[in-house]
């Protein structure tokens, strides 16, 4: 018995592979070759399982068209559409294909104002080796340079994240509002996000945290300067400190014996007093 309908719903298409080749199907009759290209990232036997199972619960349908095997959706599969597409609307909004460094160095060639690299990316760039996944990128630009940073992505999507993180068009000419700071861009509406613009504040030549205005810093002493500019790590490790994540931990933990002792004083002065990085030793 289903407590609730979602269960029987997940029943029928969850697993992996089974809404994945209703999705392909909702497009229209595949041959099997078809399909399985559309697929091919599941073993052949289990693709026919799948196949099977989905025959089995009257979504899909098979027949023979010498000298092919076509699927397609049964009525009742085709009662799916609206599901499926709601899925993979889902899935397209958050789909994430992170631009490599040297397309962002290309990207931002041309940008006369300053950027530089941050997140867990930056921290990979101080230690100098890669140490684990990225789901995102992040590049930062100043407030005051936001516009200019809009205009160098023009023809791009670009979304900005309204507290507490809802993605909504950002205009053109639209100067963000204090509170916004994330921007995600994509090429195009059906192209995966590759970017996510972080906009910092500044006072003059002094960087502020958007953490605490009273932490700044020098921008020259913000910026790193290697195979693309990058976000100082002791500063990368003040903004991971609040509520820090497992991969927050692994950056800190990566980085910290690397750091220079005026870099390891900054980081303790700008912690809370109970952090528990402020008693790490080398």
């Amino acid at each position: 018995m289903y407590r609730c309908p979602v269960e029987l719903t997940l029943d029928v298409i969850g697993g992996k592979w089974r809404a994945v080749i209703l999705a392909h199907l909702k497009e229209g009759v595949h041959t099997y070759g078809a399909l399985r290209r559309k697929v091919p990232d599941i073993s052949e036997k289990m693709f026919v399982q799948r196949l099977n199972e989905l025959r089995e619960a009257g979504l899909v349908t098979r027949r023979e068209n010498k000298p092919h095997v076509e699927y397609e959706l049964t009525e009742e599969g085709q009662s799916l559409a609206p599901v499926l597409q709601a899925l993979y609307d889902w899935g397209l909004l958050r789909r994430w294909e992170p631009a490599s460094l040297k397309e962002i160095s290309d990207l931002f060639a041309g940008y006369p104002h300053p950027w530089w690299v941050a997140g867990g990316m930056a921290i990979e760039l101080a230690v100098g080796r890669s140490f684990r996944e990225h789901g995102d990128i992040d590049v930062v630009v100043l407030r005051k340079d936001q516009l200019e940073a809009q205009q160098l992505l023009k023809g791009w999507e670009l979304w900005a994240a309204d507290p507490p993180g809802t993605l909504r068009p950002w205009r053109d000419g639209e100067a963000l509002p204090e509170d916004v700071h994330d921007v995600w861009c994509r090429p195009s509406p059906d192209a995966p996000w590759r970017l996510q613009i972080i906009i910092d504040e500044s006072d003059g030549d002094m960087w502020v945290s958007r953490r605490d205005p009273a932490i700044r810093k020098p921008l020259g002493e913000v910026v790193r300067r290697g195979t693309v500019p990058y976000l100082a790590p002791e500063v990368q490790l003040h903004l991971k400190a609040d509520k820090p994540r497992p991969k927050d931990q692994l950056d800190f933990e990566m980085a910290w014996p690397l750091l220079e002792d005026d870099q390891r004083r900054w980081l303790r002065q700008v912690l809370p007093k109970e952090h528990p990085w402020r008693s790490t030793k080398v």
